[in-house]
């Protein structure tokens, strides 16, 4: 039996999840912000209000969290970084997907980001858990097209 566990986040996990980043997760932050995964994952990690790690059977699978942006208005930017772990367990994945995306919004009343058109899989999956998507527009440092997506969480 698959084992999944969600826990907070640390830097040492940060540091364990950046050279085993999906390559798609690379190719949007290379595109939003021209970071490397590790300093896109630390950067995140250390902004962000309750970070949590995604563990399967054992492995990191992902790290999530919000970064606040008005702590008046209750607004912050969702992010979710991952591994190869995740499409080796899709169905575990999608299980505790909810379930931590309750965990990280409590106490915001609207979440948003951008995500890389390219990014498909991460598209349906954030549609999947109630995110409204946007039509892609230019974004990041190289103008490149990203859909923004938003949601207001059940508080």
């Amino acid at each position: 039996m698959v084992r999944a566990e969600i826990r907070p986040a640390t830097l040492a996990d940060a540091d364990a999840l950046a050279p085993r980043m999906r390559q798609a997760d690379r190719d949007e932050i290379w595109a939003a912000s021209r970071q490397s995964p590790g300093d896109s994952l630390r950067n995140a990690v250390r902004a962000s209000r309750q970070p949590l790690a995604g563990v399967i059977d054992g492995e990191l699978a992902c790290l999530l969290g919000v970064v606040p942006q008005s702590t008046l208005g209750g607004t912050g930017a969702a992010w979710m970084l991952g591994s190869e772990v995740i499409e080796r367990h899709p169905l575990v994945f999608l299980r505790h997907s909810r379930p931590a995306l309750a965990e990280i919004a409590r106490g915001f009343n609207y979440l948003h980001n951008w995500v890389d058109a390219r990014n498909t899989v991460a598209i349906r999956w954030l549609a999947w858990l109630g995110f409204t998507i946007h039509d892609p527009e230019p974004f990041g440092v190289f103008g490149m097209p990203f859909h923004h997506f938003e949601m207001r969480p059940h508080v």
